[in-house]
């Protein structure tokens, strides 16, 4: 059956020209409302999704060394600026919740409000307990380090409050208005959350609240996508114009200005200003990436099996980083904050210099990560396997 091969890269109306629907009332129909094929994915957010994964995993290791430029991570608290990787969480929020407004319309028909709700329940406490297990292997202690995983899970779980709005203009509005006044909290009303914040990683359980935000806005483009290609668009014009406003009075606005705090662009704050600005980013960059047919129809080796599977190889990738960095001081490498040691100030024997130094290392702890996690998605790929949250 026609409708049982349809993937939401090709519109019905496309098919209609190419002869392949004929029925006026299939035509009718918008693809938000076919059903899901689990084998006939989008392959290109999958495609999208495997490629944020590689780029992600790779930084991870790069930023660590001294001689990569310091924007090229993430920027310190105090920066009034964002690094390449901070546009990572972001990104990885976008591509998760491209589809989610797809997914909960289709399993509320199909399964009933019960069982979504039950599956959101299930999945967010998956997803904290697992930040948790990764936090304890990478400081030793099991409440010590919050990452982006419990973020997201919590915040996936608030979400569903608003899930069953219908029009995803107004999901927009209010994601935005949930930014926009945690911004103004977080600056002029509780001096005392501004202070802690900044210290954990994505705000903890307080930045959940921005992220909230965030990925209500995502669910309303994700859903104009699918359904309406031009507001999709219009939409993401008002974001990069947004955007452009806060680039402006970045660079115009005198630093030790009173009204310089609310338009401070900074991930560590989860700023109204930094999530508009690397969203506009992600959106620009799907949106390129949406004009290449190529990314619609071919499954790209590798990238796309990472992409079917996002959260397990993002959580994979974390387990191989701290292995990595295992691997490094057992070959006479230490770290020093954020930034790895080398030579004279290295702990252990240094027996690596002839391999190439500081490039060389950077090398050897890039293969020691993907290496792996290439011969994993290799797999998933060989024998078709796809696990989801």
């Amino acid at each position: 059956m026609v409708l049982e091969e349809l993937t939401t890269e090709n519109t019905l109306q496309e098919l209609a020209k190419e002869k392949l629907v004929t029925d006026e009332k299939i035509l009718l129909r918008k693809p938000l409302n076919i059903a899901y094929d689990s084998k006939n994915r989008f392959v290109l957010l999958d495609n999208l999704r495997g490629l944020l994964i590689l780029l992600v995993s790779v930084m991870i290791i790069m930023y660590r060394f001294p001689f990569i430029h310091y924007f090229m991570g993430h920027v310190m608290p105090t920066t009034n600026g964002i690094g390449f990787a901070d546009f990572g969480v972001p990104g990885f929020i976008f591509m998760l919740c491209m589809m989610m407004s797809y997914n909960f319309k289709r399993n509320l028909a199909t399964k009933g409000a019960k069982s979504v709700v039950k599956t959101y329940i299930i999945r967010s406490i998956a997803l904290v307990g697992i930040s948790f297990i990764m936090g304890y292997f990478a400081s030793g202690a099991v409440f010590a380090e919050w990452t982006i995983l419990a973020t997201y899970g919590l915040a996936s779980l608030f979400l569903l409050a608003f899930m069953p709005i219908k029009k995803p203009e107004i999901r927009f509005g209010i994601g935005m208005g949930i930014m926009l006044v945690y911004t103004i909290v977080l600056t002029a009303i509780s001096p005392s959350l501004s202070d802690f914040v900044p210290g954990q990683v994505d705000g903890a359980i307080i930045g959940v609240i921005s992220y909230i935000g965030l990925m209500l806005v995502c669910t309303a483009f994700g859903e104009l996508y699918f359904v309406n290609k031009k507001r999709f668009y219009f939409f993401g014009i008002i974001i990069g114009a947004l955007a452009t406003v806060f680039l402006i009075l970045r660079f115009t606005v005198p630093a030790e200005s009173a009204f310089m705090p609310y338009i401070f662009i900074s991930k560590h704050y989860q700023s109204i200003s930094f999530m508009t600005i690397a969203l506009a980013a992600v959106i620009g960059l799907f949106m390129l990436a949406d004009k290449w047919k190529f990314l619609h129809r071919k499954k790209l080796p590798i990238l796309n099996a990472m992409g079917q599977n996002t959260l397990l190889f993002f959580v994979v990738g974390g387990i191989f980083s701290q292995l990595s960095w295992v691997a490094m001081r057992m070959m006479g490498l230490t770290s020093n904050g954020d930034k790895v040691l080398f030579g004279e100030n290295a702990v252990g024997f240094n027996g690596w210099e002839w391999i190439g130094g500081n490039v060389g290392h950077m090398f050897i702890a890039l293969a020691i990560m993907m290496i792996p996690l290439i011969i994993m998605a290799y797999l998933f790929q060989r024998y078709k396997v796809r696990l989801s949250f």
